[in-house]
């Protein structure tokens, strides 16, 4: 994956924002301390879920008018069409 340590990097501020809203709620802070946390939370991963979109898909080929997604095939025992 090309940007993992970019979606490591949100995923942990993810995990941060969630274990502060777990200690809002423990200590019983003002409700619109919960709120903004968790639009923030909303936030990343509508972030991480749009990188994740943008990286490329594997490879597709067609084999025999069969379409085979990220499999090894050995090119000379079968011709293989890119699309």
């Amino acid at each position: 994956m090309k940007n993992r340590n970019l979606i490591y990097k949100k995923l942990e501020s993810l995990e941060f924002t969630l274990n502060n809203l777990r200690r809002i709620v423990n200590t019983q802070e003002p409700i619109e301390t919960y709120k903004v946390n968790i639009e923030k939370s909303l936030g990343l991963l509508e972030n991480i879920k749009d990188i994740v979109e943008s990286q490329p898909n594997p490879k597709t080929f067609i084999l025999n008018g069969d379409t085979i997604i990220n499999r090894r095939i050995d090119p000379h025992i079968f011709h293989i069409n890119y699309i």
